[in-house]
């Protein structure tokens, strides 16, 4: 097993459930391959080596500059092409990724396979970006040129699964000039938090706590025991001021935002406002009760 140095990038396409869900297999299938297509190409011009993962792409650069290269330019390019162009026959919706990176230390197994806890890291990071966000730890921004480093702002620090530190994110400011820049999910909002209800079960986001836990897993902040559920099936977030469910599971989560029209989240998030209920694993399942103060 071969041990090196890497800037390790993940680059998730946005909201493809229910891009699936809203327009079939074929049309899905297109934007997906349109996708891996753009970041593809942004990633070989910048020496990386692709390891595509279902609608995760993944990548491996010698240099934390060569990654931001590639984070920036398949973002761009997905950015200035008109809606629906990329998609031959396809709707108008626009293609959109979201992008996490981190630098350190991987392990690479004679079948090629990676390990290391970098590539965990980068895939946490990954999921804190927004639609059209490219985030990086502040490791790799370490490794970042004078030019590339000013091309970054702060974006906080966050609590990442699995370690006992918050990390320090930062934002790679990508748009080109001329682009409209698109709104950031981090703008000034009014500060809420969120109380969940299972049972006797009670868990609050707070200032001391900005991660709630659910599962069938009993280390989790709310365990619900159905055969359905996940072992770790989903999170409750608190980012920049706002409340977000995030699906992590095999099964989804179907909520209920109050009167509001059902959603079923499958390994994506929602923003939770006002008050409802959501289900674990399936629709039927034990209501979960959410109120967001």
């Amino acid at each position: 097993m071969e041990r090196k140095q890497a800037a390790v990038l993940f680059s998730d396409i946005c909201g493809s459930t229910s891009y699936f869900e809203k327009h079939g297999e074929v049309t899905g299938e297109k934007m997906v391959r349109a996708c891996r297509r753009i970041v593809g190409d942004a990633i070989l011009a910048q020496g990386g080596e692709l390891r595509p993962v279902a609608d995760t792409i993944v990548a491996l650069f010698s240099t934390a500059d060569a990654l931001v290269l590639a984070g920036t330019a398949a973002h761009n390019a997905l950015a200035a092409a008109p809606p629906g162009s990329l998609v031959a026959g396809g709707p108008p919706d626009p293609l959109r990724i979201h992008s996490g990176a981190a630098f350190g230390t991987i392990m690479v197994g004679d079948s090629g396979d990676v390990f290391g806890d970098v590539m965990n890291v980068a895939a946490r990071i990954c999921d804190l970006a927004g639609p059209d966000q490219f985030f990086v730890t502040k490791t790799l921004t370490n490794r970042l040129s004078d030019a590339k480093l000013a091309e970054t702002r702060v974006i906080g620090s966050f609590p990442v699964r699995g370690k006992a530190a918050n990390l320090e994110v930062f934002e790679i400011l990508w748009a080109k000039e001329g682009l409209t820049a698109r709104a950031s999910t981090f703008a000034p909002a009014e500060e809420s938090w969120v109380e969940v209800r299972f049972g006797d079960q009670v868990a609050r986001l707070a200032p001391d706590k900005t991660k709630v836990r659910l599962g069938r897993g009993t280390t989790n902040d709310v365990v619900v025991t159905d055969r359905a559920v996940s072992r770790e099936h989903a999170e409750v977030v608190h980012r920049r001021g706002r409340c977000y469910l995030v699906d992590r599971s095999t099964n989804g989560t179907y909520l209920r935002p109050g009167r509001r029209k059902p959603h079923h989240v499958h390994r994506e998030e929602l923003l939770l406002e006002g008050e409802g209920t959501f289900s674990l694993g399936r629709a039927d399942g034990p209501p979960v009760s959410y109120r967001v103060l």
